[in-house]
């Protein structure tokens, strides 16, 4: 699709000459468009995928690629065990209490983290194996009141959706286009609030979508044979919920909003560091670009910002082996004129004040004015 690439990047080139091009002047976005073509997204990423893999060797790619048991046992122990203790925390501690807000800021970040470390270990990856991997799943999920409503099997089949439709018309999270002006932006940052706008979004993508028709053959049978054995388990969940709010309302509502009050603050982040800055008329840029360092890419567990792109050019790299898959395809980025962002207050303010418009090129930054001067 040449008609809207621009002077900067013409009709896609074989992918043999992508590795080895070099663009010395800016990338210019011609349309501010946030939505791909039929099919384009798949294009843009095989021809990506090649150029990485001839640049970088088989050997760097495989290694990023690569699984290590240990590490997997750890990500499916250690943060859902972190969110049981906070849950527990949350529910014996009054909210005059500072342990009580300790305990629900880390909550927050469990809740989202749990989710992501389901989605890398289970969703993406199968670490365990088929089975064994969906029941550790259900372990990962356990420990806060709305993860276990939220990542399952149902979450599995929409998501692998998601990466086979980025930014076209059947991308289930096509939606957060529609996430425009700071006024509503900052408003949905409140956890409760996110999480029913959330759910109501997806309730009707689930209710539309047959996993059966979407995924025919075997795939499609233990999808449906999952959610069906789930959607029980959630009605037992929510049933011990309700007991709970019976038996004691102020320990669980302080427990529930506590959990998901900062995961608010979280996900919004993740939003941004995600694909809130994109331009979809280079294949290359897959993610706002931010550089994570360690404090970012723990809130984010590895999967925001550089480690983002990463993950959709290859979405079974480990969140273990994120730096290293970063520090690998960053040059490269960079030379295919992707933008580079360093500042993460500036990625806040331009979503959240500015209002950028989501998946398009936001601001330029002094570097890039001298760069282009």
């Amino acid at each position: 699709n040449s008609r809207n690439r621009g002077e900067a990047f013409p009709s896609p080139p074989h992918p043999t000459q992508l590795a080895t091009s070099s663009r010395t002047t800016p990338f210019r976005r011609m349309s501010g468009r946030q939505q791909l073509d039929a099919g384009e997204n798949m294009k843009n990423l095989t021809l990506v995928r090649h150029a990485l893999e001839k640049e970088l060797g088989s050997d760097k790619v495989s290694r990023i690629r690569s699984p290590n048991f240990a590490l997997d046992v750890l990500l499916a122990t250690v943060p859902p065990t972190i969110g049981w203790t906070t849950t527990v925390t949350m529910w014996n501690f009054s909210i005059s209490s500072p342990i009580y807000w300790v305990a629900a800021f880390v909550a927050g970040w469990a809740m989202m983290t749990c989710g992501l470390c389901w989605h890398d270990v289970v969703g993406h990856r199968g670490a365990f194996g088929k089975w064994p991997s969906w029941i550790v799943g259900l372990w990962i999920t356990s420990c806060l009141p709305m993860v276990c409503t939220a990542m399952n099997t149902t979450w599995l089949a929409r998501h692998r959706i998601h990466h086979k439709h980025t930014f076209e018309q059947k991308d289930p999270e096509l939606f957060r286009n529609d996430l425009n002006g700071p006024l509503y932006r900052i408003i949905s940052m409140f956890g409760v609030l996110r999480a029913i706008m959330r759910k109501r979004i997806y309730r009707k993508y689930n209710q539309q979508m047959d996993v059966e028709e979407e995924y025919p053959g075997s795939l499609g049978k233990e999808y449906a044979y999952k959610i069906a054995i789930e959607n029980k388990l959630i009605k037992v969940h929510n049933l011990v919920w309700f007991a709970l709010l019976i038996y004691n309302p102020a320990a669980t509502l302080r427990t529930i909003v506590g959990s998901v009050g900062f995961y608010g603050i979280f996900d919004t982040l993740r939003y941004i560091l995600e694909h809130g800055e994109q331009d979809l008329d280079n294949p290359f840029w897959q993610s706002t670009f931010y550089q994570t360092g360690w404090l970012t890419q723990i809130a984010s567990t590895w999967c925001g910002g550089d480690c983002h792109a990463v993950h959709h050019i290859w979405h079974d790299v480990p969140i273990y082996r994120m730096r290293e898959a970063v520090a690998l395809i960053t040059p490269i980025m960079i030379r295919e004129g992707v933008q580079v962002r360093t500042s993460f207050i500036a990625l806040v303010k331009a979503y959240l004040i500015s209002g950028e418009a989501h998946a398009n090129r936001w601001f330029q930054d002094s570097r890039s004015k001298a760069k282009a001067g």
